[in-house]
């Protein structure tokens, strides 16, 4: 997100969860002004407004963010979809997730493992981050 503001781009944040912290993210650098959060009700509201939001063509980048969501994956069909509004929008899907899902519509598959954690301070440290380690799962042609 805050690459994708300082490349002029507006961003968009699906978050059913309510996981999204605005003041960690401003405290990272992520312009909140350039940033739409959208907290859907239920399931029908998420497709919708992921759908709408990859439509309009005015989000440079869409996060889904499914990480933790109890219910069952989205179907082939609708990744599928949101794939091809991603396209047709120009715009940049990233789905986060806790269990692969959109193998067959992404372009880019990447598996995330946790390394460690970060800690500063002497006395009381204080937790400062988490150490990631990403890996290519599958990449689709042209993907660099």
């Amino acid at each position: 997100m805050r690459a994708a503001a300082a490349r002029g781009d507006t961003s968009a944040l699906v978050d059913p969860g309510s996981g999204f912290d605005p003041d960690s993210a401003a405290g990272m650098g992520v312009d909140l002004s350039r940033l739409l959060w959208l907290q859907p009700p239920d399931r029908g509201a998420l497709l919708r407004g992921t759908e709408l939001l990859l439509e309009t063509g005015g989000f440079g980048l869409v996060v889904l963010d499914l990480v933790g969501e109890p219910k069952r994956p989205l179907s082939r069909i609708a990744w599928a979809r949101l794939a091809r509004r991603a396209r047709e929008g120009g715009s940049v899907l990233l789905a986060l997730t806790s269990a692969a899902q959109a193998r067959q519509s992404a372009a880019l598959v990447l598996r995330v493992t946790r390394t460690r954690f970060r800690w500063r301070g002497k006395g009381r440290p204080y937790w400062d981050g988490v150490e990631l380690q990403f890996a290519p799962v599958r990449r689709a042609a042209g993907v660099s």
